[in-house]
């Protein structure tokens, strides 16, 4: 009788822990097709490749799947030359210089079927156009800018993608109606002072390929170009290695623009704290037209160089009394003039090139950030001996503007 119990108890015992295993078993979920991160970040294979986004949708990081097994998948990112493992409730991570696998995120697999990379039916990459102004305090004056972005994509002999930029067609206004709020011999503003454009793709698997290059010509015209040669003769980019290259390639475009008072200069690229590349140009004011001879061009560095003015109180002594048989002593000081372009209608010329690896066919954003400042100057007084200057302070203003880009529509 007691045997007989035993007997049934042990049968009970040895059918509950099937089902307890059975069940543990169902718990964890098998690699799938989409992984979801604890603060609903994801990562999600799309057809050939997996995509790793925030919360709101936006593209983080592309990478290749490796290996997949009953326990896990294996994704590689090139561009930084990392792995991760997505397992059922850990993701781990193993980087250059690593000597463990170390816990990047908590998260688990959703079943959901895989979704290949839509296509779109037509090119998406299109010249964007935007039209922007901006209102200043206390002042009838209204800056604008009318900005020009044309990607084009093609694909280089080893396959790579080559993503150029061209912001050919963009001006800006230090006013839209085209004269500036003061504009006499006492008072100037507000003037564009300096101009900066920074572009980037936010994509960590593009790589900055070529930045602008300028080179100044005669009566102040500028040809603007990037020209650059992929090949092993060239392994290293600016912020690099270039990904993919291995055949002799030349890239060139170029057109001439025609500034006054102005130079351009490439200014900096790299990449952001995000991993995205970026290259920077700056346009400064170098020159103002002599109040005297609206055509002498005065260097301008700074401005006070705007102000036609003795360096000193004695300076001033003399200029006035030598003015007095001149009939200039009674004259108090002037200010030279901005040139054009820095009131109305700037160039603002920048091309900048990107590399993705070959055969890369995802869709990316490119940015386009434009910071300028303009500035106001004063003088007063009756004579020079007790003529002032002064800045009325500048605006720092700025526009960003995000354009969706394919790398899966080459135009060769």
């Amino acid at each position: 009788m007691k045997l007989a119990s035993l007997t049934r108890k042990f049968k009970k015992l040895v059918l509950t822990l099937a089902l307890g295993i059975g069940l543990a078993t169902q718990a964890l979920a098998a690699p799938g097709n989409f992984w979801r991160v604890s603060d609903n970040n994801y990562f999600q294979k799309n057809g050939g490749t997996w995509t790793e986004h925030n919360a709101n949708g936006q593209l983080r990081a592309t990478f290749q799947e490796t290996d997949r097994n009953d326990n896990y998948v294996r994704l590689y990112d090139r561009s930084r030359d990392l792995t991760i493992d997505l397992w059922d409730n850990k993701a781990w991570l193993w980087q250059p210089g690593s000597t463990e696998w170390l816990v990047l995120c908590e998260g688990q697999w959703e079943n959901r079927p895989e979704q290949p990379q839509p296509q779109p039916s037509e090119n998406p990459n299109r010249i964007y156009v935007d039209d922007s102004d901006w209102g200043l305090n206390g002042s009838s004056q209204r800056p604008g800018l009318h900005l020009v972005v044309i990607p084009k994509v093609s694909t280089l002999r080893d396959g790579s993608r080559y993503l150029f930029v061209d912001l050919n067609g963009t001006e800006l206004h230090a006013n839209k109606g085209g004269q500036l709020e003061a504009d006499s011999l006492f008072d100037r503003g507000w003037y564009l002072e300096n101009v900066t454009t920074t572009i980037s793709v936010l994509d960590s698997n593009v790589r900055l390929g070529s930045n602008a290059v300028f080179v100044a010509g005669n009566n102040g015209s500028v040809t603007v170009s990037q020209s650059r040669s992929f090949g092993q003769e060239i392994g290293l980019g600016t912020d690099g290695p270039n990904i993919g290259i291995n055949t002799s390639e030349e890239r060139t475009d170029a057109y001439t623009t025609n500034f006054t008072g102005f130079t351009p200069m490439a200014s900096d690229t790299g990449r952001t704290g995000e991993n995205y590349s970026f290259a920077k140009n700056v346009y400064s004011m170098t020159g103002c037209l002599d109040y005297s001879n609206g055509t002498a061009l005065r260097g301008y560095t700074k401005w006070q160089d705007l102000v036609d003015a003795p360096q000193s109180n004695s300076d001033a002594f003399w200029t006035g009394f030598s003015g007095v048989f001149s009939g200039k002593a009674f004259e108090s000081f002037r200010l030279h003039s901005p040139p054009a372009q820095a009131k109305s209608g700037f160039p603002v010329i920048s091309q900048v090139g990107f590399l993705a690896p070959a055969g890369y066919s995802q869709p990316a954003t490119v940015r386009v950030q434009i910071d300028f400042q303009i500035r106001r100057v004063s003088v007063s007084g009756e004579t020079k001996l007790d003529s002032t200057y002064k800045t009325h302070g500048y605006y720092p203003l700025s526009i960003t503007r995000d354009i969706p880009v394919h790398f899966g529509f080459p135009q060769n």
